[in-house]
């Protein structure tokens, strides 16, 4: 849900967007409630030369906002793929911080799409002690989380969450499993209540 400032020009309210290298799709509440309404806009994925901003994205979020009424907002995002990578993986009994840091300093190994810096996450660890259990891990590229943060902040954009789309779809899940398709892969997700339970 998005927090907005200057409710008095607010049409509607951001309740999510998904971002993908060529799309931005979010879904709008209007005030006082009504059917949700879905917004799309096209984009120019970003630059793969290293460069340290995406202008088309700031440019989408700025008409996000008009299309809102919105001057300041903050926002959950879901990364579709390949932006964010997930995957479960059979690891030694480690801690959660432990685990973290074997997938850092390993990612090209556990992660297809790993080129740069990774930033990662892992489920919480299942309670058994000392078992050795697969566990739903995820990376994103450290360097798009920061574009996607810098590009939001001129338009008055706060970036709340950042997930992978399946963790997104598995929040908002009523089943058990979930087969999500799109043109080049399936994703087959299994749910354990609101979290990710495997991929």
């Amino acid at each position: 849900m998005v927090a907005a400032t200057n409710a008095q020009r607010a049409r509607a309210s951001i309740v999510g967007l998904a971002l993908a290298p060529t799309s931005l799709t979010a879904v709008l509440q209007p005030v006082g409630g009504g059917v949700l309404k879905p917004w799309r806009i096209a984009l120019v994925p970003p630059s793969t030369d290293g460069g340290d901003e995406w202008p088309v994205l700031t440019t989408a979020f700025q008409a996000l906002m008009q299309e809102a009424g919105l001057v300041q907002a903050t926002v959950a995002i879901a990364l579709m793929p390949p932006f964010a990578e997930v995957r479960t993986l059979v690891l030694p009994p480690l801690s959660d911080a432990d685990t973290r840091q074997l997938l850092v300093r390993n990612a090209s190994k556990y992660f297809v799409s790993a080129r740069t810096l990774q930033v990662v996450a892992c489920a919480p660890r299942a309670a058994r002690s000392g078992s050795t259990a697969p566990r739903v891990v995820a990376a994103a590229a450290g360097r798009l989380l920061q574009l996607v943060q810098d590009a939001a902040r001129p338009a008055g954009v706060t970036v709340g969450t950042l997930v992978p789309a399946e963790a997104a779809w598995a929040a908002h899940s009523t089943s058990d499993a979930l087969l999500v398709c799109d043109a080049q892969q399936a994703h087959r997700l299994f749910t354990n209540g609101p979290a990710l339970g495997g991929v």
